[in-house]
């Protein structure tokens, strides 16, 4: 986006977990993703929603993580008012 400020990056790699859910906002519906990911030795989450600025480019890439669920909206979308909390994506443990 021209003119856009980078507000968080983060290594597909260090992608640990993804949950989708939906914010009730009294007339409408936020959907958000929780994104936990490895920050040297810990893990941090960041919440990000469908108003930030980017947000249709951050939910079409993400879909490129292997095993992220392609069908998260409709799962999320089910019932208005109502969270549907989703794990769309959970990476796998290396054996």
């Amino acid at each position: 986006m021209r003119g856009a400020e980078t507000l968080w990056r983060v290594e597909f790699g260090a992608i640990a977990r993804i949950e989708c859910y939906k914010r009730d906002e009294l007339t409408t519906d936020l959907i958000c993703f929780d994104i936990w990911f490895d920050s040297g030795d810990q893990q941090q989450v960041v919440w990000v929603h469908e108003e930030l600025p980017g947000w249709n480019d951050l939910a079409e890439g993400l879909k490129q993580l292997p095993g992220f669920d392609p069908d998260w909206h409709g799962k999320v979308f089910k019932l208005a008012f109502v969270e549907n909390r989703t794990v769309v994506y959970e990476r796998k443990q290396s054996v």
